[in-house]
């Protein structure tokens, strides 16, 4: 039984919501350097805000994708999940590229929330953050 719960303790360790306000704050930090996310980029930073990790893009900053997203997994529903781990921040909702979104605003950081496609495509619905270090009040 020991063996049971120590097994099943490593497991969850590795969970991936379970750090997800750590790892959305040191993004939301990150956004804030002279050089935005030098310091992340430095140690190979690959946060888990979905089921997989997130990468560095040198145009945007951080992006962040899932495919086969289940029910619950809504482009507001992971919004709402970034604000609540940064108090303070703002929601908004707009359409940008034809597509429309949820932006959570901090500061600098801004994660941009877009979904795509539907239950019934082959690769399901389709979540994408991509996360910027943007001018007070302004764009990327």
């Amino acid at each position: 039984m020991k063996s049971l719960l120590v097994v099943l303790a490593l497991l969850g360790q590795n969970a991936p919501g379970e750090r997800f306000c750590e790892n959305v704050s040191q993004l939301a930090d990150g956004a804030e350097e002279a050089d935005p996310f030098r310091s992340l980029r430095n140690r190979d930073f690959r946060p888990r805000l979905l089921r997989g990790y997130c990468f560095y893009s040198s145009a945007e900053g951080y992006t962040c994708g899932q495919t086969m997203s289940p029910p619950e997994d809504t482009k507001e529903s992971v919004a709402r999940r970034i604000q609540a781990c940064l108090p303070g921040s703002q929601l908004t909702s707009n359409r940008r590229d034809f597509r429309d979104e949820f932006v959570v605003s901090s500061g600098r950081f801004q994660a941009r929330v877009t979904e795509q496609g539907s239950d019934r495509a082959h690769v399901g619905r389709s979540i994408n953050i991509y996360v910027a270090s943007v001018a007070r009040g302004g764009k990327p």
